[in-house]
């Protein structure tokens, strides 16, 4: 369980982590952290902008993980840049009792009607595919 905290601490790059998974040699924790792969190319090319909780997306893994997260980064690198947006968190997350989990992505934005556009048309960008299904999103405004 240590190691998963030293996952959780990871600031440097996906190269630490692989370290960590060859040290520890569990093959679950190895193919846990594959399914998440693009969400961490993500956060290692944006970490100016993007926080990834690691150890939420392995505590609560979806069916098809590595195709939500593949979705995720399409969809988000397109707004990412954007000088509207100040933050992005992507976690993992159960939905109350049912168990249903899922990945929860919080944008923090500007307070501004480009912000408000910009957080509208994501928002219907990402859910038009059935992957999206395992997906919530959540705009801040500030």
């Amino acid at each position: 369980m240590e190691k998963l905290e030293n996952i959780t601490n990871y600031r440097e790059n996906s190269c630490e982590i692989h370290h960590i998974v060859e040290y520890d040699g569990n093959m679950v924790l190895e193919s846990l952290l594959q399914e998440i792969t693009p969400l961490i190319n993500f956060f290692d090319k944006y970490t100016n902008k993007v926080k990834l909780d690691v150890k939420s997306l392995l505590k609560y893994a979806l069916e098809n993980e590595y195709e939500v997260c593949e979705y995720i980064v399409q969809h988000l690198e397109k707004y990412v840049e954007s000088s509207e947006i100040l933050g992005v968190v992507i976690k993992g997350d159960v939905k109350g009792r049912k168990m249903s989990h899922y990945i929860k992505i919080v944008s923090t934005f500007r307070d501004s009607e480009e912000a408000l556009d910009i957080s509208e048309e994501f928002d219907t960008d990402i859910y038009k595919n059935p992957l999206s299904n395992r997906i919530l999103v959540f705009s801040i405004f500030k």
